[in-house]
C-alpha cells in the first residue's frame, strides 16, 4: 500500500508525442500573438475580439468536446497542457478555458443527447460558456445558495441572484445552480438543479463587472434572474441532483485552475532567472548572490512538483469521466491537491519574482507584478486553499479506512 492508495499504479502519467507537439503549438502561438498583447489586455480589461476569434478556430475552447460535436477531443492533460502554455502569457484567457469546460463537462456527463447536440457544436465553435453557483451568501459554502427555480408547465422561473461569475462578457450560456424545492436546513445540499441558461434570456439580466484584484481580460459579473423563463428542456440531468453534479464538476475545473497556475508560475521563474542572469550589483551578477540563487532553487523545485502533481490529477480524473455517476474520492482528493499545491506555488513564484527585480517588479510596465495580482486569485476562486485543505482530511479517513470523520 501506497498511503493512501493501494498500489503505485496510481501515479503512471503518460506523456505523448502528439501531447509535446500541442505544447509546442500553443508555446508558439502564445510567444508570438499573445505576449505582445499583456499590455493593452490589461489596460482595455478586454480581449482582442480577433485573438478571440483566433482561439475559436483553434479549437482551443472545445478542447475535450469529441468529434462528433464538432470539437477536437483531447484527453485531460491535453487541456492541461493548452491552459498552461496560454496561462503563461494571459492568464485571463486560462479562465476563459476554464469556465467553458464547466457546462462542456455537464453536458457530457448528464446531458441527453439532443442537449449535447443543440449546445455542443456551438461551443466547440467559439460560443464561451460561464457556470453560475456561486452567490452573495454562498461562495464556498454552496449548499447555501438562495436563487430558485418553480416550475410552471414547460418552464422554470428562475429568480435570484448569483456573483463573481467569470467569462460572462464571452459567454452565450451559462450553467446556473438554482433551488427547485424548498431547503431543508439540516440538508441545505438536497433539492438543487442545473440549468443551462442562454444569456439572452429574458429576464436575465447581467449586472456590474467586478473591479476584483488580477485577471484582466475576463473580470466576474454579478447575474440577476427576475423571472427568467428557462424551458424545461434544459434542466440537466435529474431535478435535485444539482448540488452532487457541481462538486463533481469542481473535481475538475479546479485541475485546470492548476495548471492556469503552473502558467503563472513558469513565466515568474522565467522572468526572475532571466533577469538574475543579467542583472549586476555589488559587482557580480546577482544570481551569484545566495539570497537570489536559492530563491531561484526554491521556484524550481516548486514549479516542477506542481506540474507533475497537476498533470497526475489529470489523468485520475479520467476516472470520472467513465463513472459519471460513481463518486470517486481519489479524483476530489487529487483535484484538491493540485490546485492548492500549483495556486499557491504560483503566488510563491510571482512573489519571489517581484522581490528579485526589485523596484523595476512593482513597476506595471514591466509587466512582473501582474502575475502576483493573477496568482493571488487563483488561491481563492473554484475552492479557496483552506478549502482544498478540509476536502482532503475529510476524504483521507474514507480513502484509508472506510469511514468518515467529522471535521470542524
Amino acid at each position: 500500500m501506497v498511503s493512501p492508495f493501494n498500489s503505485i499504479e496510481i501515479y503512471n502519467v503518460s506523456i505523448t508525442p502528439e501531447h509535446e507537439i500541442l505544447r509546442k503549438t500553443m508555446r508558439k502561438y502564445a510567444e508570438e500573438k499573445l505576449a505582445p498583447l499583456w499590455k493593452e489586455i490589461e489596460i482595455k480589461d478586454k480581449l482582442p475580439q480577433e485573438i478571440y476569434n483566433e482561439l475559436a478556430n483553434m479549437g482551443v475552447f472545445s478542447i475535450g468536446i469529441p468529434e462528433k460535436y464538432g470539437g477536437q477531443g483531447g484527453d485531460q492533460i491535453s487541456k492541461m497542457i493548452v491552459i498552461e502554455e496560454i496561462s503563461r502569457k494571459i492568464p485571463s484567457i486560462g479562465v476563459i478555458i476554464d469556465t467553458t469546460d464547466f457546462p462542456i463537462l455537464a453536458l457530457l456527463l448528464w446531458g441527453t443527447e439532443d442537449q449535447r447536440r443543440k449546445y455542443l457544436p456551438s461551443i466547440a465553435n467559439g460560443k464561451a460558456a460561464a457556470g453560475a453557483y456561486t452567490e452573495p451568501q454562498a461562495g464556498s459554502w454552496v449548499a447555501g445558495i438562495q436563487t430558485h427555480a418553480e416550475k410552471k408547465g414547460d418552464y422554470y422561473i428562475l429568480n435570484g441572484r448569483k456573483i463573481f461569475i467569470s467569462t460572462v462578457e464571452y459567454a452565450k450560456y451559462i450553467i446556473v445552480l438554482a433551488r427547485t424545492s424548498p431547503p431543508n436546513r439540516n440538508r441545505m445540499h438536497e433539492g438543487m438543479s442545473l440549468f443551462i441558461v442562454d444569456k439572452d434570456t429574458p429576464g436575465l439580466k447581467v449586472g456590474s463587472k467586478l473591479n476584483v484584484l488580477g485577471m484582466r481580460g475576463d473580470r466576474p459579473y454579478e447575474l440577476i434572474f427576475n423571472d427568467a423563463r428557462v424551458p424545461s428542456d434544459n434542466l440537466i440531468g435529474e431535478e435535485g441532483m444539482g448540488y452532487y453534479y457541481t462538486m463533481t464538476l469542481l473535481n475538475f475545473t479546479r485541475i485546470n485552475i492548476a495548471a492556469q497556475a503552473v502558467g503563472i508560475a513558469q513565466a515568474a521563474f522565467e522572468k526572475a532567472f532571466e533577469y538574475s542572469i543579467n542583472r549586476e550589483a555589488f559587482g557580480k551578477k546577482i544570481y551569484q548572490l545566495e539570497g537570489v540563487s536559492f530563491k531561484i532553487s526554491e521556484m524550481f523545485m516548486r514549479l516542477q512538483a506542481a506540474r507533475l502533481l497537476t498533470y497526475w490529477a489529470a489523468k485520475i480524473s479520467e476516472k470520472q469521466l467513465q463513472n459519471p455517476d460513481k463518486s470517486l474520492p481519489e479524483v476530489a482528493l487529487a483535484g484538491s491537491a493540485a490546485k492548492a499545491f500549483a495556486t499557491e506555488t504560483a503566488e510563491y513564484c510571482s512573489r519571489q519574482a517581484v522581490q528579485i527585480h526589485g523596484g523595476v517588479g512593482v513597476d506595471f510596465e514591466t509587466g512582473i507584478e501582474r502575475y502576483l495580482r493573477d496568482s493571488i486569485i487563483t488561491t481563492i476562486y473554484e475552492g479557496t486553499s483552506e478549502i482544498q485543505r478540509y476536502i482532503i482530511a475529510r476524504l483521507l479517513p474514507r480513502i484509508m479506512y472506510g469511514r468518515k470523520i467529522d471535521i470542524g
